[in-house]
Order: structure tokens, then sequence, then C-alpha cells
């Protein structure tokens, strides 16, 4: 059975997270990319496949990779493994870009070696076996890439730039003048909508109704006043109805103060911890759980076009199909026969 998208997907991510804190996000690509090759190759050879391009020289598949797990020397035999590899296929620079013994991006000593092994590891599935895929028609490498990238530009890229130059660091950007919304207020980071999203959802809901209140409000003042003439006078519901908008833009105010303030507050005792749980459970996981439901969804509806193209397909059986061959083949044979024609 071939490996499903969602799945690879997940070890991608479950990869970075063994690579996370000693190195740009930017640069997973170069370690994790290389490993899932190595695997995807192994696979393919083990299964017998002699479509493939590349060369993988023995001793250098994915299980001599496994074989190195918990070694202390294992950055410097995987690039061993790597440069083969390279020089087989006339790959130098591409297949052994990264270096597994860089001990500024993954550790010293048993740091290092857990962090290889780690990585090795996540791969390391029954489960995750490519011998079913076809790189015809399902290029896993490249949707890896394209996954590993888009994820990296569109939603870490800037913040990871943050965290490098100030740390896990958050301070609000408040607007320049006496009144504004908490919707005014800016955090690149962690922004304000996260943190209202996780603790303050019931006075967030709170100011919506006011403001849906006065809209309301508003709306049946301008149905009132519609139909008059100039020289009419507005009827005594829009006297009513003007103070209630007053009434519901003084508690508008109220409430969005009262979050304005807290924010402010929070912001400003906010733990690195509480940053670090704000923008990573909250800011980007939902992100990436986004991106699988819509990935699923595509796929779904793909499946189901399919199945529904198949239904039409085969929707009159076989034998219903030659009974009406016999049927259209007989009335054939009787005009002709009628034709005088034998």
């Amino acid at each position: 059975m071939a490996i499903k998208k969602s799945q690879l997907y997940s070890k991608l991510w479950e990869a970075c997270d063994e690579l996370r804190g000693g190195m740009d996000a930017s640069q997973y690509k170069d370690y994790v990319l290389v490993v899932l090759f190595i695997k995807y190759l192994s696979d393919k050879k083990k299964s017998g496949d002699t479509s493939l391009l590349i060369e993988l020289p023995e001793g250098c598949s994915f299980d001599d990779l496994v074989l190195l797990k918990g070694s202390k020397d294992i950055g410097e035999k995987v690039n061993i493994i790597l440069g083969r590899i390279a020089r087989a296929n006339d790959l130098e620079g591409v297949v052994n870009n990264a270096d597994f013994a860089d001990e500024a991006k993954l550790g010293k000593g048993k740091d290092l070696v857990d962090t290889v092994s780690g990585l090795i590891g996540v791969f390391q599935d029954d489960d995750l076996d490519f011998s079913n895929n076809r790189a015809a028609d399902d290029d896993l490498i490249g949707d890896a890439y394209e996954y590993l990238m888009a994820y990296w530009a569109e939603t870490m890229q800037d913040d990871c730039y943050l965290v490098s130059r100030d740390g896990w660091k958050v301070s609000l950007a408040v607007p320049r003048k006496k009144s504004f919304t908490w919707e005014e207020l800016e955090c690149d980071l962690l922004p304000p909508k996260v943190v209202v999203g996780v603790r303050y959802q019931a006075e967030a809901a709170e100011i919506e109704a006011a403001k849906a209140s006065i809209e309301e409000a508003q709306g049946k003042i301008d149905e009132l006043l519609a139909d008059l003439d100039e020289d009419d006078e507005p009827p005594a519901e829009v006297a009513v109805l003007k103070k209630k908008i007053a009434a519901d833009r003084k508690k508008l105010k109220a409430l969005n103060d009262a979050l304005v303030k807290r924010l402010m507050a929070d912001y400003a005792g906010e733990t690195e911890g509480g940053i670090k749980n704000l923008v990573v459970e909250h800011k980007w996981l939902p992100d990436l759980s986004a991106r699988f439901r819509g990935e699923l969804d595509r796929t779904l509806s793909a499946i189901a076009s399919e199945v529904k193209a198949l239904a039409e397909r085969y929707e009159t059986p076989l034998p219903a199909l030659e009974a009406n061959v016999a049927a259209l083949r007989a009335k054939v044979m009787a005009h002709l026969a009628e034709m005088g024609v034998e």
C-alpha cells in the first residue's frame, strides 16, 4: 500500500522536532530530506524496483544508517555514507550538503549522537514503506520539500528571526491615539488574537455582541427614517434606539478598555515558557492542522471524483450490456433480412 501524504507530513513534523533548537528552521530540510531520500531509495531497492536512476552503493542503505544509531562517531559515519552516494551518482554538494557531524547545529558529544539517532529513528517505521509508491505519479520527495518550505516561509521564517534576535520575548505595539480597540494592538511573534483566543474568548464574545447590538439598532433607525419626508417628525422609537446605541457604545468602550488593560498586563508579565506555549501550541500547530485538513479535503475530493467517474462508467452491468448488444444485433439482422441481404 502506498504511503499517504498525511502520514509523510506527520513524519516530517516529527523529524523537525528532533532537530529543533540547534539550527535555523530553514536548515531542517537539508537533514530531513537526505534521510528521507535514502529511506525511499532503500525501500525501492528492496522491492526489486529496477527503474531507479540513483545507485545505492553497498553499505549505504537506510538499514546501514539504523545500525549507526547510538554510535559515538555516528555523525562522521553518516557523512561517509552520504559522500559515497554522492560520488557514485555525481551528486557532490547535493546529497552530502548537510554535515551530520556539525556540533554547532546538532550538539556536542551525546547530544549530537541522540539528535542524529533520533532523526534516523523517526523514519525507522515498519508502516513507512515506500516500495509501493511510484515516482511517476507520486513525487514524495518533492512533496516533502514543498511542505517544509511552505511551512517555513509562511509560518516560521519571521518568527524564528525574531526569536534568534530577541529571544522569546514579546511586547505590544500600541497605536498613538487616545482611544483604540484591542484589535489595533500588534505583536509579530505573538499576535493579540492568539492570546484572546486562548484566554479571553468570553470577553471577546461580549464585545462582538455589543457591536452587533449597535449595528442592529442603527439598522432599525435607518429603516424608520427611510420613508420620511424632510418635514416629518421621526417616530418616538428612534429616540429610544439612539439611547440604546449610546448605552451600548459606552458598554463597548468599557469592555474594550478592560480587555486592552488585561492584554497589556499579560504581555508585560508573560514568562518565556508561556510565550513558547502560546506560539507553538496556539499559533504554529493550528496552522499545521489547517494544512493537514486542507490536504485531506483535497485528497478526499479527488477520491470522490474518481469513485463517481467509476460508478458512471460501470453503471450498466456487463450482462445488461450484452443483452442490449444482442437485442440491437437482432434488430439489425431483421432489417437486413427485409432488405434481402443475407
